[in-house]
């Protein structure tokens, strides 16, 4: 099948799935954000971008988002006379750029890849480059941006075995996409393989690391932890689980109940990944016998269990624990960022799937600062042993710092990409 027939195809199929992907987004970001989502943004009915340069910076979701943001930090300080536009898929993640960036910058959604579409959204924001954080393949914006010449730069560029092989059958229609790439800064060999095997010439790809190394851990949320530490915690064991998915609180809860058993002076925390699922954990931990506080509805120092049912608190409450369990890995979901407790000095629990991000789970084990669990009953027996043992704590804690500090860079790799298309931009200080 010829590549402008496949296209048409895919727009076609797009066109039909439209209703569909709409009330999904739609109920996704009442899910996770308890607003609507914005129609209007979506098929890019937007205000246009002021005049002058637009740097345009995309990220799928909430946990890319967070991996964008050095990156975007870096960029406003190294051209202050560009304008940046930032985009996410998902309604958590746009509202995660616009907590960060206030009005500095334009936040809005992503629009649907629909030609007519996005021929509007490219008119209305003039981007002058684009930037798409670790991985995301939409054919027609690819054609669109190639015939445009804008530059388009993969940065902590990463695919899945599973995504290679469902793009792999799309063939010449996916190579033709994929040459209107600028340039790849890959995590890994494998990943800059996989690129290449998609279409991607060799010679525009560039090992350079993951871009979640180079985060940095706002002071703010340090105090904020302090400040929740000293108020709520005095003179307790702290244990947080994170991130927590469907069919994995039963198992944590259940971990939580044992250990809460076994030491009296234990506080738990549960951050669940989506926080619009607090009211089911609540349900599912008042049958294992515990006293459950609402973060929303704190008005004094809570009792028993604490389920954090809003966005944007994680880092404050990394900052308050003394132990983590990092989760979507007791169930085969891939597992969620490591890297944040890590660059906190904190010891962590994990379990063992981690196919999302397996070479940051593999160097912290190899350094000793993350221990692997199996289930729910060794969750529990290495939460109890580690809250004995202060000094085993603070050598996971700092095995895992040293881990994310030797691993540092990728930012400034992914920066000079952007310079290799930018390169008659004002930087400040020239």
């Amino acid at each position: 099948m010829t590549t402008w027939v496949t296209r048409l195809l895919y727009g076609f199929l797009l066109v039909l799935l439209l209703p569909a992907i709409f009330l999904v987004t739609h109920w996704r970001a009442l899910r996770q954000t308890r607003r609507p989502d914005n129609w209007l943004e979506r098929f890019a009915f937007i205000e246009p971008m002021p005049s002058g340069r637009v740097i345009w910076v995309h990220a799928a979701s909430l946990g890319e988002v967070q991996a964008a943001i050095p990156l975007v930090k870096s960029l406003q300080k190294l051209y202050p006379d560009c304008h940046l536009l930032l985009t996410a898929f998902t309604s958590a993640g746009v509202q995660r750029f616009q907590t960060v960036f206030q009005d500095h910058v334009r936040v809005t959604r992503f629009p649907y890849d629909l030609s007519s579409i996005l021929i509007r959204f490219l008119n209305q924001t003039r981007p002058s480059c684009c930037v798409i954080v670790e991985t995301e393949i939409w054919p027609n914006l690819f054609e669109l941006l190639g015939k445009r010449n804008v530059p388009l730069v993969y940065a902590s560029a990463r695919l899945s075995d599973s995504s290679v092989r469902a793009y792999s059958k799309l063939g010449n229609f996916l190579r033709a996409t994929m040459q209107n790439v600028s340039y790849v800064t890959a995590q890994t060999d494998e990943d800059a393989t996989k690129f290449a095997s998609l279409g991607v010439p060799g010679e525009r790809i560039v090992v350079t690391g993951n871009l979640k190394f180079d985060l940095e851990i706002p002071a703010s949320s340090i105090e904020r932890g302090r400040a929740i530490r000293a108020e709520w915690f005095a003179n307790r064991r702290v244990f947080l689980a994170a991130s927590t998915r469907v069919g994995e609180d039963e198992l944590v809860l259940s971990a939580c109940r044992e250990l809460c058993d076994a030491r009296a002076d234990a506080s738990v925390i549960i951050v669940p990944r989506h926080p619009e699922r607090a009211a089911s954990i609540e349900q599912l931990a008042r049958k294992q016998n515990f006293s459950v506080t609402l973060y929303s509805r704190v008005t004094t120092r809570p009792e028993g269990l604490l389920i954090v049912d809003t966005l944007g608190e994680l880092l404050d409450f990394y900052s308050a624990a003394d132990l983590v369990f990092v989760g979507g890995s007791l169930v085969p979901l891939g597992g969620h960022n490591l890297v944040e407790p890590a660059a906190l000095g904190l010891p962590i629990l994990t379990g063992r799937y981690h196919f999302n991000a397996p070479t940051i789970a593999d160097e912290l084990l190899r350094q000793g600062g993350l221990i692997m669990v199996n289930s729910e009953r060794e969750l529990a027996q290495e939460a109890i042993r580690l809250l004995d043992d202060n000094e085993k704590r603070a050598q996971l804690g700092e095995a895992a710092r040293v881990v994310v500090e030797k691993n540092r860079g990728s930012l400034e790799s992914a920066l000079q990409q952007v310079r290799q298309v930018l390169p008659h931009y004002k930087r400040q200080g020239n």
